[in-house]
């Protein structure tokens, strides 16, 4: 009988779970059309773990008020009348595994998609800007960015850096909305 190592079947174990969930994100990204880049006031130098888990659980908060406050902009009540007009919203959350940066934040990075075509990048910067700055941990920078088609794997890949480094926790799966419609043809 072979003698397994408990070790390297949990590497092995945590690596396929890191391939399929970037296949799943690498399916879901060819749904959204825009990223948006989002900075929070939380500063990551020198932060202990006790109050970067503190930090991290205010930035899952400040996401929900931000994805609740951007559907009602962005559609109105449709949203909630029709599940076909729920945005797509992926949050990743970085910055907690940089305390060694004084430049750092805890920042976010988000896939958004199923958005209402009458809406024009420089729109969405106005909408999500004006909806993240009524969010109490939030600074001013805001960058939203048209996704080329084909080239969303590519977003996905420069987002999912610290999920490669084994930090499982960087997408925020709270927060995450696709609709159903979409759901079902992954």
């Amino acid at each position: 009988m072979q003698n397994i190592n408990p070790y390297t079947q949990s590497k092995t174990l945590q690596r396929r779970a890191q391939r399929a969930e970037h296949e799943y994100l690498a399916a879901i990204a060819q749904h959204c059309s825009h990223a948006l880049t989002l900075q929070t006031c939380f500063a990551t130098q020198n932060v202990c773990a006790e109050d970067m888990a503190k930090n991290y659980d205010a930035v899952r908060q400040a996401l929900h008020q931000l994805r609740m406050r951007s559907n009602r902009a962005l559609t109105g009540n449709g949203w909630q009348r029709n599940a076909r007009y729920l945005p797509i919203f992926v949050p990743v959350i970085e910055g907690t595994t940089n305390t060694y940066d004084p430049y750092k934040t805890l920042h976010l990075h988000i896939a958004v998609g199923n958005l209402p075509e009458r809406y024009s990048t420089v729109d969405l910067h106005n909408i999500f800007s004006a909806c993240w700055h009524q969010i109490k941990y939030s600074k001013p920078d805001v960058v939203i960015t048209a996704l080329q088609a084909g080239n969303e794997a590519g977003w996905l890949h420069y987002c999912a850096k610290e999920q490669r480094q084994g930090r499982t926790d960087c997408i925020d799966y709270h927060n995450t909305q696709i609709p159903d419609h979409i759901v079902a043809q992954l």
